[in-house]
């Protein structure tokens, strides 16, 4: 997942941290995709609950494009473990 924020505006994507090839590395995104779809509405949810709103500007269904690879950087060790973590979930 990749958040960025600016201004009063919050773009979030789901990408890879590897590239991987294959039928079964594309359903894997497709399944990452879908599973954010349903977080963000959980999100929505308690945030109307909190009296805030999304204003959604553009959303790409699960599948429509190829997930773009993250390029490396020097991560702190705690950061790696974190992403290692998510991987295996």
């Amino acid at each position: 997942m990749q958040v960025v924020v600016g201004g009063d505006e919050v773009r979030a994507a789901v990408i890879r941290l590897e590239d991987k090839v294959g039928a079964d590395a594309r359903h894997e995104d497709i399944e990452r995709e879908r599973q954010w779809c349903q977080d963000l509405e959980r999100v929505r949810s308690t945030l109307d609950g909190l009296g805030l709103r999304i204003a959604e500007r553009s959303l790409t269904p699960p599948g429509e494009r190829i997930l773009p690879v993250a390029k490396r950087s020097a991560r702190p060790a705690a950061a790696r473990q974190n992403i290692e973590r998510e991987r295996n979930r």
